[in-house]
């Protein structure tokens, strides 16, 4: 018959009054056993009886208390950032327990009227906080009572709660509390914290960034499979001082800007080691601040700058080109003369009105005689305009080579055509004027020297592609042929087996790096537009590559299907070649469907990195074309566009031993052993018969 219990924790205490019988009878069993009539053996075993009943009500009595005790004021707990304990399988929140029904009607019972003695502050209490009040300001005899009032120390019968707000009772209700945790894997979704000011939201992140940051995952000699958890023993640390540390990466929004997170995360990046990995952003301190140029690179595509740069241009007629060529001396002489600019300005007004009548009508030495001073004024008009004009060129040469230091690659296209420009001009003419004159009349509308000697960029040109023409250089290198050969190879032609059995043709090579680095279209020229088309990496097209093998080995896989060295060579690629062997073990197989998408998955991996590696070497081997080699940019660019492939090859080459290491999952697992029952039934078979 099932029983239920009625727990009633807020009342007195009355196992104390059993307690109490229970030790009494205790000791009169042991002095005096003559008053229960017993003999002294007699009375030490029902002394035994009385104390053990007697304690088992004491301990009672004690929940009761203790209970109590906790709804009025919960235990004393601190700890140091020392102690806070660091897991790599879990992460650690803090003091609590599972909230259940039992809680629930325990909380409830607390706001009950009847039950405001046993939660409400006492009395005492009370006092003691309205005397601390009072006597805030009262001279040094009264001024202690405050202290002894506000000692804070358990043999203080009102001393003050900590300042640390709340309800006592959300966590007295349950005395028996434990270190809660979590999961790392479960931090992958969003956690809501909620609460008022100063309940300590930010103190538990604090809890929560001091372990991301001292996190580590020990990597030794030998690689293992799976997480363990740190310890913070000295010998441990120790012994594995020489393995490496690899810590995670920790990034913190602080809207509020709270001064104590930011010296508590300075802390642990400290004592973790990863203090020079400590960056801050905040724009109300920039002399401690971290920066980043978002227009600063236009090294790659993925850039912000280089999108952002596509669009825009450099102020009025500013192109890509960054020329001063647009300034005119005859603007420049005709506002200083008519008072435009500051320069001139200043001087008599009268004079200048007369200026400009004088210089239309009177030859330059009738003028000197007629009008000495007025001679001299526009004599001196002319020459500062010349020197104001000089300085704006100086001025603006400076801040086109300053920003094409900045652009990082994409304005410097437009330096080298105007030097190259230049060097043409120079070899015509001994004139420094008329050289500088002719270059920066239409700067740029030469383009640039390009794969082949031809030139690219400019006025009526082909654009430069950085990716596409130094792709189809390099493949045409490696097959022995001219840099801007466009034809393709047959496949019986292929001597090399790699490059030529990947891509039929320079077209092809290039078509396949704009598809995973993508490209950048460079124009020289004024007034003309560089466009640009991200990449979309080598992911993609490991889907596409899947498609079109499965297709192929499921035509191989129909039953009286020919099986021809065109059709493997469809199903195949040159690192993992599909045999007919392959095909005909899987015709005999039971799940064949499940083996045969597996077989596709592995030879599309397996073709789409052997693509990524040859299109690095394609890559490397173009920047070695003589004109691509002379440009520091084209060189800084192709090496960048290698750098970015080498990363997509290092994350397939991931992928790909990841796949090999779970190679004997559970549905493999399930196949072997049917195929170990089938072969042990026909060999019980064979000796039955």
């Amino acid at each position: 018959m099932a029983t239920y219990t009625l727990e009633s924790l807020l009342r007195p205490p009355v196992e104390l009054f059993t307690t109490a019988v229970c030790y009494v009878a205790a000791a009169l069993c042991i002095g005096a056993p003559w008053a229960f009539a017993l003999t002294p053996l007699f009375g030490i075993v029902a002394a035994l009886g009385f104390i053990y009943l007697g304690t088992i009500r004491l301990l009672q009595a004690r929940r009761v208390l203790r209970y109590q005790a906790n709804l009025r004021r919960l235990p004393h707990y601190t700890m140091t950032s020392a102690e806070m304990p660091i897991s790599n399988e879990r992460l650690f929140i803090g003091r609590g327990f599972r909230w259940t029904q039992k809680h629930t009607q325990r909380l409830a019972d607390t706001y009950l009227p009847q039950f405001a003695a046993y939660v409400e502050p006492t009395n005492l209490y009370m006092c003691a906080r309205w005397l601390e009040e009072r006597l805030e300001f009262a001279p040094f005899p009264l001024k202690l009572i405050t202290k002894v009032t506000g000692w804070d120390s358990n043999w203080n019968p009102a001393r003050p709660l900590p300042p640390v707000g709340g309800l006592p009772r959300l966590h007295g209700i349950e005395p028996d509390e434990q270190n809660v945790s979590l999961p790392l894997g479960e931090r992958m979704g969003h956690t809501l914290v909620l609460g008022t000011t100063r309940v300590g939201k930010t103190r538990l992140a604090e809890v929560f960034i001091t372990q991301d940051i001292r996190r580590t995952h020990r990597r030794g000699p030998r690689v293992r499979m799976g997480r363990r958890s740190q310890t913070s023993h000295r010998w441990s640390r120790r012994r594995r001082a020489e393995a490496q540390a690899d810590h995670e990466v920790v990034i913190v929004f602080d809207p509020k800007g709270d001064a104590d997170l930011l010296k508590r995360m300075y802390i642990e990046c400290k004592r973790a080691g990863r203090l020079d990995e400590f960056y801050v952003f905040h724009l109300g301190w920039p002399d401690i601040s971290a920066r980043y140029n978002a227009i600063g690179r236009f090294g790659r595509i993925s850039e912000v700058a280089t999108r952002i740069a596509g669009q825009l241009t450099v102020g009025a007629g500013w192109q890509n080109n960054l020329v001063c060529g647009n300034m005119d001396l005859s603007n420049t002489l005709q506002n200083q003369l008519n008072g435009a600019t500051q320069g001139f300005q200043q001087i008599m007004g009268s004079v200048i009105q007369n200026a400009t009548g004088a210089v239309t009508s009177l030859p330059a030495m009738i003028l000197q005689r007629a009008n000495p001073a007025l001679y001299n004024l526009l004599t001196n008009g002319i020459l500062q305009a010349r020197l104001d004009y000089d300085r704006s060129k100086g001025t603006c040469r400076a801040m086109a080579e300053r920003m094409a230091d900045i652009a990082g690659g994409q304005m410097g296209w437009g330096k080298v055509a105007e030097g190259q420009k230049m060097g043409q001009a120079l070899a015509s003419s001994n004139d420094a004027v008329a050289v500088v004159d002719k270059v920066e009349e239409a700067p740029g509308t030469n383009g640039v020297t390009w794969v082949g000697g031809k030139q690219a960029g400019g006025n009526g040109q082909q654009p430069i592609k950085v990716v596409g023409d130094v792709a189809k250089a390099g493949y045409n290198l490696l097959n022995n042929r001219a840099a801007q050969d466009t034809s393709s190879i047959p496949q019986a032609s292929c001597s090399n087996g790699l490059v030529c059995g990947s891509w039929e043709s320079p077209g092809g090579a290039a078509q396949f790096a704009n598809r995973v680095l993508g490209e950048q279209q460079i124009q020289t020229c004024e007034g003309c537009t560089t466009t640009s088309t991200p990449g979309v990496g080598l992911t993609p097209l490991i889907q596409e590559t899947y498609d079109k093998k499965l297709a192929a080995l499921q035509e191989l896989l129909k039953p009286g299907t020919q099986i021809t060295s065109e059709k493997l060579r469809e199903a195949s690629s040159d690192s993992l070649p599909i045999t007919r062997g392959v095909v005909t073990a899987l015709r005999d197989e039971r799940d064949q469907a499940v083996l045969a998408s597996r077989l596709a998955s592995e030879v599309a991996l397996a073709d789409v990195l052997e693509k990524g590696l040859q299109l690095q070497r394609v890559l490397i081997t173009g920047s070695k074309e003589p004109n691509v080699n002379a440009n520091k940019l084209a060189v800084e660019a192709t090496l960048g566009q290698v750098d970015t492939l080498q990363q997509l090859i290092t994350n397939l080459k991931t992928e790909l031993d990841m796949r090999q290491q779970l190679a004997n999952n559970s549905p493999m697992k399930i196949i072997e052993r049917g195929k170990a029952r089938s072969e042990s039934s026909r060999l019980d078979l064979q000796r039955g018969a």
